[in-house]
């Protein structure tokens, strides 16, 4: 199968939604023509047995959509976590569509989107390792710059500080959003992840608030896998997308109400921490993306509408108990 794709690199789910698909179906012997400059070339996509979108619902790339869909080329649209007006019309103009959470197939069948596939975001197998030695003991929190609005809801910059003067052998780390705290504070700039993931091994504690108000339907639960991979106890809101989580997966939910007593529970305890590093290095294993990837090509060959002969999924994942899975062909 010919599988073209249309992105936009910078989107904060793409390594997972495409770099992770589009990986595995070339890997499975797929052939990919890929764009990410904005401006889809129909006539090389026109090629292409199904065209895969990510991250991009602008005009140019709904013009695109339509001229392919009119000249029998089918398209997939994965929402990559967006819930506006434009992605909505660029979802309508797909033959299948892919969500990575219940709540945002939800929004979008809510507007007349149907048969939206939930495909969750999973970790790539390299990411899982074990914590990295360290003096000390560290707090971290990676997200984007704009999740500084969760903080200043929950009063995590104050419930952090106060942790800092009391503390002397703590560190709070942050990457991409920025708390500006005082003293044993540091903070670096979104990075790639194979860069983050080592920084993160580098936590001892990993936490994942969300306000009670989010924009928008939550993502997915990413972020704590992302700790989980590196061995790190984590503490996340009691909220979509963490709810159905907590410490069989490495973490603690918290009321937002909670916070500062849950922080000073955790930073004390380290017997709690053992036990809660131990099931997250458990956990982060069944968590990668082997296990849907064989998903990712259904979903693609259906839309291609490929014959019953050659819609037989290519991938298949091996899970024994206990075990990561394993992805194999055929």
């Amino acid at each position: 199968m010919r599988i073209g794709a249309v992105f936009n690199r910078r989107g904060r789910s793409f390594p997972y939604r495409v770099s992770a698909v589009l990986g595995a179906m070339e890997w499975a012997g797929h052939d990919i023509a890929a764009t990410n400059d904005g401006r889809p070339d129909v006539r090389e996509l026109a090629t292409c047995d199904v065209v895969y979108v990510h991250g991009r619902s602008d005009p140019r790339t709904r013009d695109a959509l339509a001229r392919l869909g009119g000249d029998g080329t089918p398209a997939v649209f994965d929402s990559g976590g967006d819930v506006s007006a434009d992605a909505i019309a660029t979802a309508r103009l797909a033959v299948r569509v892919t969500a990575a959470t219940a709540e945002i197939a939800t929004a979008y069948e809510r507007d007349g989107v149907r048969a939206v596939a939930v495909i969750p975001n999973q970790l790539f197998e390299w990411a899982v390792r074990p914590p990295r030695p360290h003096d000390g003991l560290v707090v971290g929190w990676a997200a984007m710059p704009d999740r500084i609005a969760d903080a200043e809801a929950l009063g995590l910059r104050d419930a952090l500080q106060r942790l800092l003067d009391r503390h002397d052998e703590l560190a709070v780390e942050c990457i991409g959003v920025d708390l500006r705290l005082r003293g044993r504070y540091r903070h670096r700039p979104v990075t790639a992840l194979p860069q983050l993931f080592d920084h993160i091994a580098g936590f001892d504690v990993g936490i994942a608030p969300r306000a009670h108000a989010p924009e928008g339907p939550p993502r997915s639960d990413i972020k704590v896998q992302e700790y989980a991979a590196c061995g790190v106890p984590w503490l996340a809101s009691a909220r979509e997308p963490y709810r159905r989580l907590g410490e069989p997966q490495g973490g603690m939910l918290v009321a937002d109400e909670e916070w500062p007593a849950v922080l000073d529970e955790i930073v004390t305890n380290q017997a709690q921490r053992v036990r809660l590093a131990q099931n997250a290095a458990r956990w982060a294993p069944t968590q990668t993306f082997p296990g849907v990837a064989g998903r990712w090509e259904q979903v693609l060959l259906d839309a291609a509408g490929r014959s019953a002969e050659a819609r037989r999924p290519t991938l298949r994942a091996v899970v024994e108990p206990g075990k990561a899975p394993i992805l194999r062909r055929g």
